[in-house]
Order: structure tokens, then sequence, then C-alpha cells
């Protein structure tokens, strides 16, 4: 005789193959089309915190901090995702009116777009450290 017996955890299953992920990161074929709506989720995503960061700031003094260190790490996903859309499509396409990556200096512009970005982040952090 069989006795079966109940696990007092359950199993959670698997997600099926074909389970949407906007991320590009989930189950499933890591196409173009997955990586560029990631782009584009991220971009709209930090371009959300900022804004909000802004009117947080303009309406309660010191509350938009969060929001802001939430921009930049929304920021940081984004230019992991726009690396990655580089990665898949070779560089084509990448930048404004179809210019690829060769054209705009290959992967040390974006190395510079990033560092540009990510100390212009911080010189605003600091300034705003010392205003009242």
């Amino acid at each position: 005789m069989v006795t079966l017996q109940r696990s007092a955890h359950r199993s959670v299953p698997n997600p099926p193959a074909d389970f949407p992920a906007v991320s590009g990161l989930g189950p499933g074929p890591l196409t173009q089309a997955r990586v560029l709506a990631t782009v584009r989720v991220t971009a709209r995503a930090s371009s959300l915190l900022f804004a909000a960061a802004h009117v947080s700031r303009a309406h309660s003094g010191r509350s938009w901090r969060p929001l802001y260190l939430l921009f930049v790490v929304m920021h940081a996903i984004h230019f992991a995702a726009v690396a990655r859309f580089a990665t898949v499509t070779k560089g084509r396409d990448l930048f404004p009116g179809g210019r690829s990556l060769n054209d705009a200096g290959g992967w040390p512009t974006v190395v510079g777009i990033y560092t540009m970005f990510f100390a212009r982040a911080y010189t605003g952090w600091a300034a705003e450290a010392d205003s009242p």
C-alpha cells in the first residue's frame, strides 16, 4: 500500500515557456523586441521618477532624495538594458537618426555617456546636500 504524504511546503509551478516578460529577463527567448521593450519601459520609469523627485522637492523639501535615488537606480537598469540592446543588435540603430554604435565612436562613447550621467547625478545630489 502506498501512502501519500502532504508536504508542509507547497511548490510553486514554473511559468510556461511563453510567459510574457517585459523585462527581457524572464523565461523565453531573448529577442530584439523584448530588449527594446525593456529599454523603453526603463526609460519611461526613469523619467517618471525624475519628475516625481522634482515635484516632491518643490512641495516638501527633503523627501525628494529617496525618489532621486530610485531615479538613479532605474537609470542604471536602463543603461544595462541599452548595453544589452547594443549587444543584441550589434550596435545597429542605437542612436537617434538610425546611427549605429560604430558611427558614434563605439563602446567608448557609451562608457562616456554613462560616466557623464552618473557624474552629473552625483553632482546634483551633492549640491543639494549643501543647500538649506
